[in-house]
């Protein structure tokens, strides 16, 4: 059974505390390779919100970015998603077009393995700038309709101009909702 155009959701948003705050997602997927480190991008941010947790896991090597490596961890409730995955996309961020294709694969399969469907990520490699947002995304909504098709997939952006260029790839998908991204009112 094909998913119909209804079902396809993706919404773009701008890497911030803000985001971070208001995002309702089941999960947030974070890849990381030493070459992110200093943590940017979603993870950045994510790291200030957790106070260095990220930063302290990475430095005494809980968590070593070593291709293929996963965790499921907490976020103690400091930022509006409950739990985080990271994955270790090794030790160069530089992703070619297949291995982008298998690391969001990879990404979207696990996510889908412990029931997480509504999921936000930021596309690995574009903060490090070795995957361009236009790939990113035409990739991104290619594997999701493979890889987990009920998924709502936010794509967390580094920069305003990213969030526009990524609108107009997005636009010219066909089977694709644009839509904003999924948040709480705020009390």
């Amino acid at each position: 059974m094909s998913s119909s155009a209804k079902d396809r959701k993706l919404s773009l948003v701008q890497a911030s505390l803000h985001v971070l705050d208001s995002l309702d997602v089941d999960v947030l997927l974070l890849g990381i390779s030493s070459e992110n480190i200093p943590l940017k991008g979603l993870c950045g941010w994510c790291d200030w919100r957790l106070n260095g947790r990220l930063s302290r896991l990475l430095g005494d090597e809980t968590f070593s970015c070593e291709k293929d490596e996963t965790m499921l961890m907490d976020s103690n409730r400091r930022i509006k998603s409950l739990r985080l995955i990271l994955f270790g996309m090794g030790e160069s961020g530089f992703l070619d077009s297949k291995s982008f294709r298998q690391a969001v694969r990879r990404m979207l399969v696990v996510a889908k393995m412990a029931g997480f469907n509504k999921v936000a990520m930021e596309p690995p490699g574009l903060v490090t700038g070795s995957v361009p947002v236009a790939e990113a995304i035409r990739v991104s909504v290619e594997v999701v309709r493979k890889a987990h098709p009920k998924a709502w997939l936010t794509l967390v952006l580094p920069d305003e101009q990213d969030v526009v260029a990524a609108k107009k790839v997005a636009g010219s998908i066909s089977d694709v909702q644009l839509v904003d991204f999924p948040k709480t009112e705020k009390h």
